[in-house]
């Protein structure tokens, strides 16, 4: 009841949300530049954020049930998506590649981690495509939407279905702007690094296409933290829908 009550939600509100709303809590986290950039205009973002917010955010990693990138950080920056800068279990590892072009080769593949890995592909991947693919992990065949996108709301539910009650998202910019616009983002973890990049070609936090959006239209959040972490400020926040 009352406080007591509030604190019991918050503790437990990746699984609080799985059951009454099938969906998975979905943190965000984005490392910027104080002109907004996530990346060069290479798409080079190595690195925005410093050691010490490298290493809070491995902390993250271990807390929370899985980590989630899409296809342009999949591809670009061929990640471990483990847990390696602090003692912890490796989270399970979600990517969007709506056509399974990671190479068997890369990195990313070759990863050695106890988790499990689940691709999220587009329907049109063939049968042989997915039974090639490493041990330990799993396709799961979604719609897309008119721009030819992997459905987010029905791959977070997917998700859901295998009992994954939190996820840390982790990039890119695109998959960032599509999950704000889609109201699925339920807590934020934004990362400000006293760096200026300068340039309007670079890679913008959120990538929002060309879509127009009034003050009316703004996502609102409210504060739960905020923190210096080496040279970088961190702002906790959550979503007010």
């Amino acid at each position: 009841v009352g406080l007591l009550s509030e604190q019991a939600e918050w503790i437990n509100r990746g699984f609080l949300k799985r059951i009454r709303h099938a969906l998975p809590w979905l943190c965000l986290k984005i490392a910027i530049t104080l002109d907004g950039r996530i990346a060069d205009r290479t798409g080079n973002s190595r690195w925005v954020s410093g050691p010490e917010s490298r290493k809070r955010v491995h902390e993250l990693r271990d807390k929370l049930d899985a980590i989630m990138v899409g296809s342009n950080t999949l591809l670009r920056d061929d990640p471990q998506l483990n847990v390696r800068e602090v003692p912890g279990r490796d989270p399970i590892r979600v990517v969007i590649d709506k056509s399974l072009r990671f190479a068997h080769d890369s990195r990313f593949a070759r990863t050695k981690t106890d988790a499990l890995t689940i691709v999220l592909c587009g329907l049109q991947v063939s049968q042989e495509r997915q039974a090639s693919l490493p041990p330990n992990f799993q396709c799961i065949c979604l719609p897309e939407d008119s721009h030819g996108r992997i459905m987010l709301a029905p791959a977070l539910a997917k998700l859901a279905q295998k009992g994954i009650n939190t996820i840390l998202c982790e990039g890119g910019g695109q998959l960032a702007g599509s999950l704000l616009r889609e109201s699925l983002v339920d807590e934020l973890f934004w990362i400000v690094a006293p760096m200026v990049l300068g340039d309007p070609q670079s890679r913008p936090s959120i990538d929002n296409g060309d879509r127009a959006v009034t003050m009316g239209d703004a996502l609102r959040f409210e504060r739960i933290d905020s923190f210096s972490c080496g040279d970088d400020q961190w702002l906790h926040l959550r979503s007010k829908r």
